[in-house]
């Protein structure tokens, strides 16, 4: 004889991601607003271009976008610009 009960129909729970809530938002969740043939040029100084790529290529990857990062000089600032090719 066993001590534990068999249930059937219990739902499984979805797979936790790291400990973060389901509300977790990244701060560059603007990216995602992106249509296709769309840029968006970001400062330096209000992030790091190694920040960006991480976030476009996981965001990529999650929704199925491409998306081409280029480090660029307009208007004598330094920053990315930032592409959505599909």
């Amino acid at each position: 004889m066993s001590n534990y009960t068999f249930d059937e129909g219990v739902p499984i729970p979805p797979v936790s991601t790291g400990g973060r809530s389901a509300t977790y938002k990244s701060k560059y969740a603007f990216i995602s607003m992106l249509n296709p043939n769309q840029s968006v040029f970001i400062p330096m100084s209000r992030h790091k271009s190694v920040n960006l790529s991480q976030a476009t290529a996981r965001l990529g990857k999650k929704m199925d976008r491409k998306f081409v990062l280029r480090k660029r000089v307009e208007n004598s600032i330094v920053g990315t610009r930032i592409w959505r090719t599909s």
